[in-house]
């Protein structure tokens, strides 16, 4: 391991993902002006609630943007006043809201466990959730109701060790450069969450690059940073059986019930097993750098496997991320097995969903299925169903005492299988799709 040319790549890369103080100052005050604004509409609807600023720029997290920066306002609401009406807490804040709406302000509500709301002040993205104040954990009537305990957690960590926010922010890009980073249904990768914990824990990102590298992906690998649980046999023995499943059990510092990497698939810890491995055998500043563009990498291994190449385009009817990333990935499952079914050698496959464009991209190599298809009929002895199938197909043989014949294929291309795909409607109904092209 080069640890030097590494602490180098590091250094390199943190001063280009660290935004600036100018920028810094320049969030901060617009979330300030913002939340100021809205705790006047509170206050003015005699709500006993207050906006407090959280997500990675309270924890000092914040990864530079290139365009307009993401930022979390939680809407606090007393807890002693309102957890009796803690599923009204998004139609309150609904109402407050359309005073600024009034003031030329843009708002959409997102239904959800508790809906919450975006919209965009000043070139600034604003995610506004509704949640109840709670001092422990165990008082939470809904999931986002912890958030601010994972606020002040991180905070504290890091206000011990100042080092500990550029390291977050070189796990965040790594992983989302690798494309395991998101816990949303299409990503099943880590969440911001976990991955500040998991860099608190090893106390940097290169110590949790060397402890992955030890990780056996056969084994559930059990984090308990905060010590809940008095050892590994315990978290298997009184953890919900639900919260097991992922490869990864990252306990929750500020939630012992709680799996920080639930939502983690194999499949995604076993790329970032790969990315970390292969980052600490040839370190390179090729693993922070975002590809534009996939399928020309692609494209270059199909070439070299002597395969075809094509891109499938999935359009979404809904405008919700989180769904639209969701039903692409399943019907990108779903175009996978058709091919399958129909012939295709299918040697490589990546989905990669673009929330900026709000659509799927499901680039695959492939083979084309054989020009002719063999076609196994009844025995030769049930004359009657023989009779039918040498009816039905024409030109028949027979070998191992059963009847065949030999067709042309009706699919052997993409385009050939979106046509097969309108048999499937009922089956993709559900999957909320406007429209699938292809590009090559």
């Amino acid at each position: 391991m080069d640890t030097k040319k590494i602490k180098e790549i590091f250094a390199g890369q943190i001063l280009l993902i660290k935004p600036s103080e100018k920028e810094l100052c320049r969030v901060a005050e617009i979330t300030a002006e913002f939340s100021a604004l809205l705790n006047s509409e509170l206050k003015k609807a005699k709500i006993k609630a207050e906006a407090f600023v959280g997500g990675s720029l309270a924890k000092d997290t914040i990864i530079r943007k290139t365009e307009r920066y993401d930022i979390d306002v939680f809407v606090r609401f007393d807890y002693s006043r309102y957890k009796e009406k803690s599923n009204q807490l998004s139609e309150l804040l609904a109402k407050v809201l359309e005073k600024i709406a009034k003031k030329g302000v843009k708002i959409k509500r997102i239904h959800g466990s508790r809906d919450y709301f975006n919209l965009i002040y000043k070139n600034t993205f604003i995610e506004i959730v509704p949640i109840l104040e709670i001092k422990k954990a165990s008082q939470a009537l809904n999931i986002t109701d912890i958030s601010p305990l994972h606020v002040s957690y991180v905070i504290n960590k890091v206000s011990k060790n100042k080092k500990l926010a550029d390291e977050i922010r070189l796990a965040k890009t790594f992983c989302y450069v690798q494309g395991c980073y998101g816990a949303e249904s299409y990503i099943r990768g880590f969440s911001g969450y976990s991955l500040e914990v998991l860099c608190i824990y090893f106390g940097s990102f290169l110590n949790l690059l060397k402890a992955a590298a030890k990780w056996n992906p056969e084994k559930k690998i059990i984090i308990d940073p905060a010590k809940h649980y008095k050892n590994k046999n315990d978290v298997l023995v009184l953890l919900n059986e639900s919260k097991l499943i992922s490869p990864l059990i990252l306990i929750d510092p500020v939630q012992k019930e709680r799996n920080v990497t639930a939502a983690l698939s194999s499949e995604t810890f076993l790329l970032f097993l790969k990315s970390a491995h292969d980052f600490m055998k040839k370190p390179s500043n090729e693993f922070f750098k975002v590809k534009i563009d996939m399928s020309l990498d692609l494209k270059k291994i199909a070439k070299a496997k002597k395969a075809e190449f094509c891109t499938f385009v999935i359009e979404s009817i809904s405008d919700r991320l989180d769904i639209a990333g969701a039903k692409s990935l399943r019907l990108a499952n779903f175009l996978i097995n058709l091919m399958k079914k129909t012939g295709f050698a299918v040697l490589e496959s990546k989905f990669f969903f673009d929330i900026v464009k709000n659509k799927g991209f499901l680039h695959v190599i492939y083979k084309k299925p054989l020009a002719k298809l063999e076609i196994s009929g009844p025995p030769i002895e049930m004359k009657k169903h023989a009779d039918s199938f040498k009816a039905k197909y024409g030109k028949t043989f027979s070998k191992k005492g059963k009847i065949f014949a030999i067709i042309a294929r009706k699919v052997r291309n993409p385009e050939d299988l979106l046509k097969e795909l309108r048999k499937y409607s009922r089956e993709t109904k559900e999957m909320l799709i406007k429209k699938i092209s292809i590009e090559k």
